[in-house]
């Protein structure tokens, strides 16, 4: 087990390196919801205007209205995709997510280390699995 001590400079870039992936969670997470209101607000526009009899007749006689709804729909799809990568991201990155790898004395837990990483490869692969098929989707 390895010893950590109270003011040393692993230990400090250790705490800053915890504060800045939390705060990267915390933006990760916050531009997610942000993304996600504005595809629900989309959303409701499209049914909105396609909910009014005189507009949705004007939109069957006219091809450009049509494709801006189906660029509109693409919009709102590829807004929504983006946000749960934003939150996977999110997720990835909080340190709240993983095992507490240090001791109270101050030593480092190798076990849990070990699996945080697994833990950590594994939501990586799948986040990019996702990524992946948004990234086909938009090509």
């Amino acid at each position: 087990m390895f010893r950590k001590s109270s003011g040393s400079t692993a230990s400090k870039m250790f705490r800053k390196g915890i504060s800045t992936a939390s705060g990267v969670s915390k933006g990760l997470g916050g531009a997610s919801g942000v993304l996600t209101g504005a595809a629900r607000s989309g959303e409701k526009t499209l049914k909105a205007i396609e909910s009014i009899p005189f507009v949705k007749q004007a939109i069957k006689l006219s091809p450009e209205a049509q494709d801006a709804l189906a660029n509109a729909r693409v919009g709102v799809k590829i807004g929504k995709d983006v946000a749960v990568l934003l939150k996977g991201g999110s997720e990835l990155v909080d340190p709240s997510g993983y095992r507490k790898i240090t001791t109270k004395t101050g030593g480092i837990k190798a076990g849990e280390v070990q699996k945080n990483v697994q833990t950590g490869l594994q939501r990586a692969k799948d986040l990019a699995k996702e990524g992946e098929a948004l990234f086909n989707f938009v090509k």
